[in-house]
């Protein structure tokens, strides 16, 4: 079953994004989304998980993603800036989940201030 998550790009789109999971999850959907080798968990809530490229931060060679630095900080993370395509998805215990329509509004709501 797919998992359904929030893509933000570096330009401020946003939008829905499927992520099919394989055997090892959905790992390698996220990878494919973020265009990168190996992506990076940011914690913003119990059950919420934003997706970074793993390699963004160290090389600097990708542009701030202004929109998940937003949310990233209006989550506790203000010094955390957020580079390259992001992805924000549930989180349910160990298991990568669909975020909820309560999850999406009010991310949504912090990516647009």
């Amino acid at each position: 079953m797919p998992v359904h998550g929030m893509r933000i790009d570096v330009d401020g789109t946003v939008g829905e994004v499927e992520l099919d999971a394989d055997s090892n999850g959905v790992d390698g959907a996220l990878r494919d989304v973020i265009k990168c080798d190996a992506v990076r968990p940011l914690f913003l809530a119990p059950e919420i998980v934003l997706w970074l490229n793993e390699d963004a931060i160290p090389t600097g060679d990708l542009a701030l993603n202004q929109r998940a630095t937003a949310i990233a900080a209006a989550h506790g993370f203000a010094a955390s800036p957020c580079f390259g395509v992001a992805v924000l998805t549930g989180l349910d215990g160990d298991d990568v989940v669909s975020l909820t329509d309560e999850q999406k509004s009010s991310l949504l709501e912090i990516a647009h201030t």
